[in-house]
């Protein structure tokens, strides 16, 4: 299970890269892990799995995206293994399409960066 960022680590992040942050927070607020935004939870509910997903952008680790989602819902107390066997592939689908919009971000910020380096 990947270790969430101290709070100055994503405090840094998102100062450094607030466009990227916001962008990340976006796709994860989407999905949403337990639904907390959903029932009215402010926006940055799941700035620490923002932080963590963005520093696996800027740091060359999109391999390790779809673990670490994977692993949040851990942090919730709701991890796959509690997931009841109809409910998995739902999940599953969820964890595939944010990954996915989190990779294409990733290709962003790779020519966004390559480009202004």
């Amino acid at each position: 299970m990947s270790n969430p960022l101290s709070k100055e680590e994503k405090d840094h992040l998102k100062k450094k890269h607030t466009k990227y942050f916001l962008l990340v927070r976006e796709i994860i607020n989407e999905l949403d892990p337990v639904g907390l935004v959903e029932m009215g939870a402010p926006e940055d509910e799941h700035d620490t799995l923002t932080g963590q997903v963005l520093a696996l952008i800027v740091n060359d680790r999109i391999k390790d995206v779809r673990q670490t989602l994977i692993d949040s819902y851990d942090r919730y107390g709701f991890g796959v293994d509690k997931l009841e066997e109809a409910y998995k592939d739902i999940f599953y689908k969820q964890i595939e399409k944010t990954t996915v919009q989190i990779n294409n971000l990733y290709k962003k910020y790779r020519i966004e960066t390559f480009t202004d380096s």
